[in-house]
Parts: structure tokens; C-alpha cells; sequence
């Protein structure tokens, strides 16, 4: 059986054909397969390469150390697969909640990062296979004008987290890297 940990599932365990989820959260009232707070604990309670998939959607910006819990996923991913990480892009008015401890860009995941076809000096944790800033105008109903922006916005990534993001704010990023060992 595949399988795919949703870390922060809440209410709503990511759901994919062929796979099994097990759903991760420290809210009591969720629907959790396993209770775990990844502020308090030195490790995620999983064995080695047990899952092909990892999943958190705005869960990163609550962690203290985000670089820890990146690297012990990867410790539980098989060689091969994947984590989806969505954070609050920095722009978005959100990121700055009192209970946030960090903030995100476009370029926040770089250093653990190589790339597809270009020589790394080192190795990195994992390979980035895509990432994404998804806008907020894209969630309104000017839906057609924002993916046009979207699209620019991504093709021109420095140019809009240096110059641009203050006009035209984003919701979130979302990173795919892929797990090379």
C-alpha cells in the first residue's frame, strides 16, 4: 500500500487514488491518525522511508525550527518521492498572524535545494522539481486576470519578490521537491 502523511490534515486528510493517507495534527478536535505537536517533538514518530508522499499545506510558518522538520520528512519519504509544501507567501496579509513564526518567498527553500540539470557543489537535502506563487487575486472573482499575472509573475520570480510583491500580493507558494538519497 502507497502511503501519504498529511502533516496539519486538520479536519481534511488529503485523499489520492491508490494511496492510503495517515493524517498528522496537534489540534485534539481533528481527525488525525496520529497526534504529534513538531514544536515539542525531536523527531516525527515514523519509521525510515515509509511514505511516497508528504503533504503540508500551511503548516511550515507555526514551526519553530522549519529546517529540522524539512530534513526528518525527508528522513521518512522513500527514495523517489515527494513532499508538497504550501506556506503564506509573504505578501499575504495573513503571514504575519501572531502565532506565525516565520515568513516565506519565493526563494525560501533554495539553500536545501539543487535543481534538475544543473551541477550542485554539494548535496542537498532534496531536488526541487517545481514551485509556484500562486496570487491572491486568482481566489476573487477575477480569476482570467490574475492567472495572466500568475503566469508573469512566475516566469520573473526576483523581479516581482524585489519590486513587485507590494503591489500585487500573493496567497501562498507551493514547492514540490523531490526526495533523491
Amino acid at each position: 500500500m502507497k502511503l501519504i502523511l498529511d502533516i496539519g490534515c486538520g479536519n481534511k486528510k488529503l485523499s489520492e487514488p491508490g494511496y492510503k493517507t495517515i493524517g498528522l495534527d496537534y489540534i485534539l478536535e481533528s481527525k488525525a491518525d496520529v497526534l504529534a505537536d513538531l514544536n515539542k517533538i525531536p523527531l516525527l514518530p515514523f519509521k525510515d522511508n515509509s511514505f511516497q508522499m508528504v503533504y503540508l499545506s500551511h503548516v511550515l510558518e507555526h514551526i519553530s525550527d522549519p529546517v529540522k522538520v524539512i530534513a526528518d520528512i525527508r528522513r521518512t519519504v522513500k527514495n523517489g518521492g515527494t513532499v508538497i509544501i504550501k506556506v503564506p507567501h509573504h505578501s499575504n496579509y495573513r503571514a504575519y498572524e501572531i502565532h506565525h513564526k516565520n515568513y516565506w518567498n519565493y526563494f525560501s527553500l533554495d539553500p536545501l535545494c539543487s535543481y534538475p540539470g544543473k551541477s550542485a557543489e554539494q548535496k542537498k537535502l532534496f531536488v526541487m522539481k517545481s514551485k509556484r506563487i500562486i496570487l491572491r487575486i486568482t481566489k476573487s472573482k477575477f480569476r482570467k486576470i490574475g492567472h495572466f499575472f500568475e503566469n508573469i509573475v512566475n516566469q520573473f520570480p526576483y523581479k516581482y519578490e524585489n519590486y513587485l510583491h507590494h503591489f500585487l500580493p500573493a496567497y501562498e507558494i507551493i514547492f514540490e521537491l523531490e526526495i533523491i538519497k
